[in-house]
């Protein structure tokens, strides 16, 4: 009897905790990864730094979760249906967070209206195409070394948790200062 409970812990919640901490270490270097990509990609473009997004520290929820969500949606598709995947999933979230952000805060976290292909501020089918891009570099080349990361060196998931922490720390005042 013992066996089979140890058997299922193993199976079910050993396992959900596993994935959870895969997902929450996903997000973590999506966040961060995110964030320094686009403030390098943006200070190049305009020519002096730019600090991207709403809150105080290094990270970029939107990356985070694109990437997690990205890497679920995926999973098992071939690369045709992956690229169709990430397209439209990058353009919702994009469209929903502007939506949210806008209305909530009343702060435009970007702004496409003076790029061709435009659909207002929101979306851009350049940048569709590219977050469709990404997302294959990501799935095919990035997320493979992720897991073998995430597998060889443990402390690094003890980290990710801690960053997870100041991350809501940080989404915590952030809403205080907005709504307060």
């Amino acid at each position: 009897m013992n066996t089979v409970l140890q058997s299922l812990r193993e199976l079910f919640i050993d396992k959900t905790i596993k994935n959870v901490k895969y997902n929450l270490f996903l997000f973590t270097f999506g966040s961060i990864g995110g964030w320094v990509i686009e403030t390098i990609f943006r200070s190049l473009y305009s020519g002096y730094l730019v600090i991207p997004g709403f809150l105080n520290g290094p990270w970029c929820p939107i990356y985070g979760l694109g990437i997690t969500l990205a890497i679920h949606l995926c999973e098992g598709k071939n690369v045709a249906d992956s690229f169709i995947r990430l397209f439209a999933g990058a353009t919702i979230l994009e469209w929903v967070t502007s939506v949210f952000f806008e209305r909530f805060t009343h702060h435009l976290l970007w702004d496409y209206s003076i790029m061709p292909l435009s659909t207002g501020s929101r979306i851009n089918i350049i940048f569709s195409i590219l977050w469709g891009l990404m997302g294959l570099f990501l799935l095919y080349v990035i997320e493979p070394q992720l897991k073998k990361f995430f597998e060889c060196y443990p402390a690094f998931l003890t980290i990710s948790e801690c960053l997870v922490v100041f991350f809501f720390i940080d989404c915590i005042i952030k809403f205080l200062l907005v709504f307060a």
